[in-house]
Order: C-alpha cells, then sequence, then structure tokens
C-alpha cells in the first residue's frame, strides 16, 4: 500500500510540470507536429495510471483509456515521420547547411528535434513572461506574431524547412552548464549573380544570442546574402555564453573555418552579433584584428568597458563598424549602448550607428526590411574593401 502511494504521489508531482510544458505547447502550437506531440503525450500521460492498476474487477472506463493511449502513441508515430532527418545534401551547393564537428551531434530523438522549432519559440515567449521583467504580455504577444510572420515565409522554402533545428544545444547548456561545440549553420547564396568562375564570396559569422542559434535568423539574413553574394556562417554555442574562453574558441575555430573554404573570400569575413552575440563581437574583435573586415552589432550586449585603447589593437583602427539597436530596448538601453558608441568612435573607429525609434530588443524581427537595409547600404559601402 505504501509503495502504491508513493508511486501516486510521484505521478502527480511530475504531473505538474508535464501539464506546463504540454500545455504551453499546446496553446502555443501552428503547426500539425507540435499539435500531435501535445494531445499524444496529453492523452498517454494520463492513460498511465489506469493502464498500471490492476484491480480485481476491471474499470469500465479501461477500454477508454486504453484508446487514449493507443491513439497518443499513434499522434507521436506521426510526429515521428515528420520529424527532421540529419542533412545529407553536398556542402557546396547553394542553400542553408547544418554542420557538425566537435562535440556537437544531431539528435534524432531529442524532443528539440521533434518539436518545430516555430512552435518551441512560441511556447518561450509565453514561458519568459512569467520571469523576465523585461518581456511583458504586449511585448511577448507582439513578438509571437513577428515570429509567426517569419516562419511563416520560411516555411515555403523547403531547403529552409527541411533543415534540423538546433535549440537542444540552448536546453543542454542550460540544464548541464556546459555547450556542445562545433556546430553551425552555413547559408550558401545563388550563384546567379557571380560574376566569374574564380571570384570569392565574402562572409558574415553571426553570434546568436541568449535564445539559441534559430534557422529564422538565417531565413532572415538570406535575402542579403543573396543580394551581395554572401555566405552566412552562424556557430552555435548553446545560450550564447561568448565572453567564456569556450565562447571565444568557437569564435575562433568559426574563422579558421571560413579561412579554409576555397570559394569563401578570407580578406572579407565580417563579424556579427546580436543580443549576446555582440559581446561576443566585443570580445573576439581585438584577438582577430587582422582577420576581421568589419563588425556589426545588432541590439548589442557590446560590454563598452571593455572597448579601450589597450585592448584594441593598431590594426583594428581600419575597421568599420556597424551598430543598429532599438531606443526603447529596456534590456540593452540606448544609453548603455551609445556608450559603447562612442569608446569605438574614440580609438577612433569609423562608426554608423542606428536606433530604431520605439522598437525594443526583438527589432530584428520586427523590423526586418529596415534592418536588412542599413546593413545592406554599410556592406555597399565595405564589401568591396579588402585590407
Amino acid at each position: 500500500m505504501k509503495i502504491r502511494i508513493f508511486g501516486q504521489t510521484i505521478w502527480l508531482l511530475a504531473t505538474i510540470p508535464f501539464l506546463v510544458v504540454t500545455g504551453l505547447l499546446l496553446i502555443s502550437t501552428v503547426t500539425l507536429a507540435g499539435f500531435l506531440i501535445a494531445t499524444g503525450l496529453l492523452f498517454f500521460w494520463f492513460a498511465i495510471p489506469e493502464l498500471l492498476e490492476k484491480r480485481d474487477v476491471p474499470s469500465p472506463f479501461r477500454p477508454y483509456f486504453i484508446s487514449a493511449a493507443g491513439l497518443g502513441l499513434i499522434g507521436l508515430f506521426i510526429a515521428g515521420i515528420l520529424a527532421p532527418r540529419e542533412p545529407s545534401k553536398p556542402l557546396n551547393a547553394p542553400g542553408l547547411h547544418s554542420e557538425y564537428s566537435g562535440t556537437a551531434r544531431f539528435h534524432f530523438w531529442s524532443p528539440a528535434n521533434w518539436v518545430p522549432e516555430i512552435d518551441q519559440l512560441l511556447m518561450g515567449s509565453r514561458l519568459f513572461t512569467a520571469f523576465d521583467p523585461f518581456l511583458d504580455r504586449t511585448q511577448s504577444r507582439q513578438l509571437r506574431q513577428t515570429i509567426r510572420k517569419v516562419y511563416a515565409s520560411l516555411k515555403q522554402d523547403e531547403n529552409f524547412r527541411d533543415v534540423p533545428g538546433e535549440l537542444g544545444q540552448c536546453y543542454r547548456h542550460a540544464f548541464s552548464g556546459r555547450a556542445p561545440q562545433g556546430h553551425r549553420y552555413v547559408y550558401l547564396p545563388n550563384d546567379s549573380p557571380r560574376k566569374a568562375d574564380d571570384e570569392k564570396m565574402p562572409v558574415v559569422i553571426f553570434l546568436h544570442g541568449s535564445l539559441g542559434n534559430f534557422k529564422g535568423y538565417l531565413w532572415l539574413w538570406k535575402s542579403l546574402a543573396d543580394n551581395h553574394r554572401m555566405a552566412i556562417v552562424a556557430p552555435s554555442f548553446g545560450i550564447g555564453e561568448w565572453r567564456s574562453s569556450a565562447g571565444m574558441s568557437e569564435v575562433a575555430a568559426t574563422i579558421r573555418y571560413c579561412q579554409s573554404r576555397p570559394e569563401f573570400d578570407s580578406s572579407r569575413i565580417f563579424l556579427a552579433g546580436i543580443s549576446n552575440g555582440g559581446a561576443g563581437v566585443t570580445h573576439a574583435a581585438p584577438n582577430h584584428g587582422k582577420e576581421i573586415a568589419g563588425l556589426i552589432y545588432l541590439s548589442p550586449v557590446i560590454d563598452p568597458e571593455l572597448i579601450t585603447e589597450e585592448r584594441y589593437s593598431p590594426i583594428l583602427k581600419t575597421t568599420p563598424v556597424l551598430v543598429i539597436s532599438g531606443s526603447a530596448d529596456r534590456r540593452v538601453p540606448e544609453t548603455y549602448v551609445q556608450r559603447g558608441i562612442d569608446n569605438l568612435r574614440s580609438l577612433p573607429l569609423s562608426v554608423e550607428a542606428h536606433f530604431i525609434p520605439d522598437e525594443d530588443h526583438f527589432l530584428f524581427f520586427s523590423q526586418p526590411e529596415r534592418v536588412l537595409g542599413l546593413i545592406d547600404d554599410w556592406l555597399d559601402q565595405h564589401i568591396r574593401i579588402r585590407p
């Protein structure tokens, strides 16, 4: 009897977080796979006690619980069929690639692979309002609208849609304290604008923020990459703790990767970062001054106190810088970002800065055309310059 009561208690305690997660998924999902996973888990979970219960007289409801468990398993089976597989296309083909080396691996059975990326982001936008002081319900609702808009266009491109998401690396870093290393997204543009067979393409290395590395970022960069015939390389590093020695090692490895690819122009490697990725740019720039053609900060954690004459080498003083942030960003306020801009200009560096009126920390999603337009104009000035 005591064992039975203990087991029921454990099951009830486990039910609370289970209901929170599956409930969030159910009210957030906009995909068939997400709906099947949420309903399948709910059906199966609540059928478990009845199926495990031993009675002398079977419950009249037992057939219904068996049916619920069966429906749940069928839903999960279909979701597994819909889950992305490990990419297998040639690495030099145009489009989006997901590459693995080092400790990073593709995990087919990971829930982060089965639940579509958009559903995970929509869930997160609801969950974070509970403990993030910089994200209220109005902002959360607006963020979900922009996420849906971005992914509605992304899913029309099977090249992007079928590439697995890698938010699982973010979760592993958050819960274990160790980020897998060696994964990167690589977007190669269409060859149509190419002027000569031997023309090498410039590269933007894009460092993600604390929410992880997701395909929506690459989708936004796509039009710019196609316009300039430019590659985008986005390394994954868990929750974006780029300041760490492991984070800096990942940036250095990504630069070496870009230098090793014969179709990339190693003299035109631009380093960009969004949110926490901005801190990665600030920390990495002094160490790679000779290898970086320009710096791009988006809604950046810019670490202005580290932008000093002592840390920034003379070779870096010829490097152009672009800063774009929202004037209403409470996470990285305008005054904070301006300090970083002032320190960069005092070196002196050539800095072009824009504060988008009334935009918050998620302006890259909410105002992609405007942000990409500013980057496009800036690249027109600097992308042809070879040190």
